[in-house]
């Protein structure tokens, strides 16, 4: 299941329905929709999550923000049927990559952060199937 939580609150369809899924033993995974009122990334739906999610655990640990990466990642790609083809990084997979700038002052798990403070501004380069899309900020393509 992907759920698009950013615009679901901006168009107002209610509450992020991640918790309940994770609850419920789901992964859900995170998408971007309607581009023309929301950021077309998913760096703002992780942040979004973290900031509804917490306050209703009460843990500033819950969800852990390492969780909210794989659903941008690992989760969405299943759910998108190309688990086997992207999400992680594996012999035989594609080369989908993006290398992030602004956390070189960060030492030890960085998935906090990425999450909780990162933009599409800091996406230093893209690769995309191994092929450099962007590089140095700048589009290629």
């Amino acid at each position: 299941m992907v759920i698009t939580p950013t615009v679901e609150a901006v168009m107002g369809h209610g509450a992020s329905a991640y918790g309940r899924l994770a609850e419920a033993g789901a992964r859900p995974a995170f998408g971007a929709d309607v581009v023309i009122n929301n950021p077309p990334d998913l760096f703002e739906p992780l942040r979004d999550t973290l900031r509804t999610a917490r306050p209703a655990t009460g843990s500033a640990s819950v969800p852990p923000a390492g969780d909210l990466l794989l659903a941008a990642t690992l989760d969405g790609a299943r759910a998108v049927g190309l688990g086997g083809v992207v999400g992680t990084v594996d012999v035989g997979k594609r080369a989908d990559l993006l290398l992030l700038d602004g956390l070189g002052h960060l030492r030890g798990d960085r998935a906090g952060a990425v999450v909780s403070c990162l933009t599409a501004s800091d996406v230093r380069t893209v690769l995309v199937d191994g092929h450099v899309v962007k590089r140095d900020f700048a589009l290629l393509v």
